[in-house]
């Protein structure tokens, strides 16, 4: 028995400090399950959708603001866990008897701990305090990530997994056809501009309601597969003709106003385009305006195309259906009662 522990007298400051170094430990000890315990807690469901929430509406840090609670529930107890080891390093030295655990201490209290359990391999020598850490971190990560699929699979449904293989198939399908009609539109069929332009607002997300909107699309091209663009000879002098036209506010999202306009030679259309405009419109004379301002620009590059092409034309006529954006065209005093045509 006396071999194996042995009686050790302290003064009374050294009671005092062995007391003080023993407190602390506790509190370490408390604070490191504490810690390590939200860490296990960490992955799980009941952290993510009650604790956080919780803590987040209750820590509303001026200075971290919405990263209080993280500095509060990961930072906040290694910080405290330094301290303590500081203050217990220094009350160690100060008492210059750091080895005096209690009265009563035996010679395997701690030796066992730092005792080396591996001394070759990769690692070196390992003692148990090492070893125990690393067995720990291990386990951990297993946790962590076995709890993170779970959570993750959890929700995942035989209906669920059929209905996003059906929306990852649609928008495959979706994006084949969107730039199929595209060619179809830009090469020869002017007259699915504006069913086209309408379809490929939705590409990014289309939905059921998209994907009949195409098919009736395809439909029209299917009754319509003997109709083409006419090139006529019996005209004396060819000439570019321009038709412009606009609605006033006809998209429901952000109420723009939808413009388009074809140029015609010899009576077969060469250039056409419809698209929402990039401005909105407060009213029907600005929306025809913008829309005849668009028309212009473009028989003006054509104007320079033909006149390459031998086809001398010294304006390019522009139609349009609404008299006050004439009017506007011509007399472009704007006041507050041009307003609606």
């Amino acid at each position: 028995m006396a071999d194996q522990e042995e009686t050790l007298k302290r003064s009374p400051s050294q009671e005092k400090y062995g007391r003080v170094q023993y407190a602390i430990k506790i509190l370490f000890l408390i604070v490191f399950v504490g810690w390590i315990f939200i860490w296990i807690m960490l992955p799980t469901n009941t952290n993510r959708e009650k604790w956080l929430p919780k803590l987040g509406t209750k820590i509303n840090s001026t200075y971290y603001g919405t990263e209080g609670a993280s500095f509060l529930i990961y930072t906040s107890p290694v910080l405290l866990m330094s301290v303590l080891g500081c203050v217990y390093l220094h009350i160690a030295k100060k008492s210059n008897d750091s080895n005096l655990e209690s009265y009563n201490v035996t010679k395997l209290d701690v030796a066992i701990l730092k005792r080396p359990i591996l001394v070759k391999g990769p690692l070196g020598i390992v003692s148990g305090t090492q070893l125990a850490f690393l067995l720990m971190f291990i386990a951990l990560i297993i946790w962590s990530f076995a709890t993170y699929l779970h959570n993750g699979f959890a929700t995942i449904t035989p209906q669920l997994a059929a209905k996003d293989g059906e929306k990852i198939g649609l928008l495959d399908v979706c994006y084949g056809l969107y730039y199929c009609l595209l060619y179809a539109m830009v090469c020869t069929r002017p007259d699915l501009a504006q069913a086209v332009s309408q379809v490929c607002k939705y590409m990014s997300k289309p939905g059921k309601q998209h994907w009949e909107a195409v098919k009736w699309i395809f439909r029209y091209l299917k009754g319509t597969t003997g109709l083409g663009i006419m090139f006529g000879s019996q005209h004396s002098k060819p000439s570019v003709i321009g038709y412009v036209d606009s609605d006033y506010a006809g998209d429901l999202d952000d109420r723009r106003s939808t413009m388009g306009f074809v140029f015609t030679l010899v009576g077969g259309s060469i250039i056409w385009r419809s698209s929402v405009q990039s401005v909105i419109a407060m009213s029907t004379i600005e929306a025809g305006y913008m829309a005849a301002g668009e028309a212009s620009k473009e028989a003006m590059w054509l104007m320079g195309l033909v006149n390459e092409l031998g086809i001398e034309q010294g304006g390019v006529p522009l139609h349009c259906d609404s008299q006050s954006a004439i009017f506007l065209a011509k007399n472009q005093v704007y006041h507050a009662r041009t307003k609606h045509n």
